[in-house]
């Protein structure tokens, strides 16, 4: 069942969302950990928004963006930061409330159709768990862990399938080796560094189905 975005977003997060026009969400589309949440799962808080182009040729102009968001209501501060091709604001609002906003180009295809939901387009479920599965190889953030841990619990898709996707889509070799790797490191977490969640979760529980994950798809790739 599809969550509801209003019992995971908080009012800043859906007073963006209304805010924004449609030129915009025509361009843009949710995506990450966020989206993931809010429209798939339900399953954690996700404070930033996160929102994607296909091509750097469909951003707009940081002055534009600026505007956009330095109209919306009780806006008393905002900060912009230019990393690579990521356009990050941090908005600040007079109840002393932060909201971390980023705008990113990110030409990579898609695997399934984009939604449309309540006026804003989200990235589809496919798309995101190969993004955060091609993350995983590069960085070590447990609330990568709890979104590949409630997808694959929710979603009939294979671990082994989705690996393939995400090489295809990212043109990428190897994390058939890689990703199992990294699942292991599951072990590492600690209960202090899991986001605020929403659904009920045993760390323990989370750590052993994917050490379980991780080993089903080495024992698998040394028998193929």
């Amino acid at each position: 069942m599809p969550a509801n975005p209003a019992d995971i977003l908080n009012k800043k997060q859906l007073l963006l969302i209304e805010h924004l026009p449609e030129e915009i969400k025509h361009c843009f589309y949710l995506a990450g950990g966020t989206a993931l949440s809010a429209f798939y799962l339900g399953h954690r808080v996700s404070e930033n928004m996160d929102f994607f182009a296909d091509s750097e040729q469909s951003m707009p102009s940081v002055q534009y963006l600026t505007a956009i968001l330095k109209g919306m209501p009780s806006i008393s501060d905002l900060r912009f930061q230019r990393l690579f091709d990521r356009r990050i604001f941090v908005a600040m609002f007079e109840d002393g409330n932060l909201l971390k906003v980023e705008f990113t180009s990110y030409p990579f295809i898609s695997l399934d159709e984009r939604p449309v939901i309540e006026g804003t387009r989200i990235d589809a479920p496919l798309n995101i768990i190969t993004g955060k599965l091609f993350a995983l190889a590069d960085r070590f953030e447990p609330k990568d862990y709890v979104d590949i841990y409630f997808f694959l619990r929710e979603f009939p898709w294979e671990p082994r399938d989705l690996i393939k996707k995400t090489e295809e889509r990212f043109g990428v070799k190897g994390l058939d080796f890689i990703i199992p790797e990294r699942l292991l490191q599951a072990n590492s977490i600690k209960a202090e560094d899991l986001p605020m969640m929403v659904k009920p979760l045993d760390p323990e529980d989370m750590k052993a189905f994917l050490l379980n994950t991780a080993s089903l798809l080495i024992k698998g790739h040394s028998c193929s």
